[in-house]
């Protein structure tokens, strides 16, 4: 038996020494033209855009007639009208059939300006204004999802694809090539998967993956598996209305989906995942890190991931880095913290969608120091 052999023989037979209760899940984390106006073709979803602005009951005659000639300039016929005191701006859309309606509700001020529920214009705004409609053309009254929160989801739709995307994953992923992955069953969800041009080589990719995230929620699982040939995916509201998870390569994803989410601050560690923190006896010398940490996954029943690109691009491999621990009976958590730093990387406790804990190891990436 060689050196290496029966360290990782004196290893397995520590870490089996210690009971294995099954990990419990915690409770779950909180949680990239057309005319204006008018009727407007998306797909097979013809949408006409609606404008009234509520006027002041009094006075603002010259401001009335100004604004009825600036929609005319947009080619829109606006309904300038008086309304009731409890009415709102509001920007609602209806549809039926094929035909989306979009209206948009904005009152105007004293001093000329009319106001929207998320905005505001002027007479001399008339290109923010035409862009604006434009938009509300092509995606419905939630706008553009660019630039926004929650990738331009509303709370209603982020939150029914984070309970989709919180489901557990009954795919074993080991050996698959990513493109083997992406067609298992775990996938049959209703907002179907999109690989955009960029990532069509990578999923090509017959190399096997380097990870196995089953039993992790599909949203961690999903991200950890693109991650593994630097990909990731982002919610995309579609102008049609639908919602898409499409698959780029992370440097063209400004906040891709993430792998894992923070833990509750006010929670103890130990309490979210009390099996990671159980003690168990350990001794071994030179042992590969992937060989340790997987030892540690098996016996705490905590899902340890490893992003290997990132690990690889710092010239640190995971399966050949060396680690030690003398004899001892500690929390495995701290076994792992110490081998992990040994290799130079960090790690990081996180809870997937569902709410059960696993642990993300990954280089240590210095945040730039804010300029002077």
């Amino acid at each position: 038996m060689t050196t290496r052999t029966s360290f990782v023989v004196v290893l397995a037979l520590a870490l089996s020494a210690a009971a294995v209760v099954a990990q419990p899940r915690a409770s779950s984390p909180p949680p990239a033209g057309p005319a204006p106006g008018g009727k407007g073709e998306v797909g097979q979803l013809k949408t006409i855009v609606e404008v009234d602005v509520i006027i002041p009951s009094v006075g603002a005659g010259a401001e009335v007639q100004e604004w009825g000639r600036f929609f005319q300039t947009l080619g829109i016929s606006a309904q300038l009208r008086q309304g009731n005191r409890d009415e709102r701006p509001a920007t609602t859309e209806s549809v039926r059939g094929t035909l989306r309606t979009v209206r948009v509700v904005g009152r105007l001020d004293p001093r000329g300006t009319v106001l929207f529920d998320s905005r505001k214009f002027t007479t001399a705004d008339r290109e923010k204004v035409k862009e604006w409609l434009d938009e509300l053309r092509v995606y419905g009254a939630q706008g553009t999802p660019d630039g926004k929160p929650l990738w331009g989801l509303d709370k209603t739709q982020f939150d029914e694809i984070f309970e989709t995307l919180s489901r557990p994953t009954t795919t074993a992923f080991v050996g698959m090539t990513l493109k083997e992955a992406l067609a298992a069953a775990d996938w049959k969800i209703p907002y179907p998967l999109r690989i955009h041009t960029t990532a069509t080589e990578a999923v090509a990719d017959a190399a096997p993956l380097r990870v196995n995230p089953l039993g992790l929620a599909k949203g961690t699982a999903l991200a950890a598996l693109l991650a593994d040939q630097r990909l990731g995916f982002r919610p995309e509201r579609t102008p049609s209305g639908t919602i898409e998870l499409v698959i780029q390569p992370l440097s063209m994803i400004p906040e891709p989906w993430p792998v894992g989410w923070p833990l509750d601050p006010d929670k103890p560690r130990h309490l979210v995942a009390p099996t990671y923190f159980q003690n168990g006896q350990v001794d071994f010398e030179q042992v590969p890190l992937k060989t340790v940490l997987e030892a540690c996954s098996e016996r705490t029943a905590t899902p340890i991931l490893i992003d290997y690109p990132r690990c690889l691009a710092k010239s640190i491999d995971p399966t050949m880095v060396m680690v030690s621990h003398p004899a001892k009976k500690l929390a495995y958590a701290l076994v792992v913290n110490t081998v992990v730093h040994q290799a130079r990387l960090s790690l990081s406790l996180k809870l997937d969608e569902g709410g059960m804990p696993f642990v993300h190891v990954y280089p240590f990436d210095p945040k730039p120091l804010p300029a002077k």
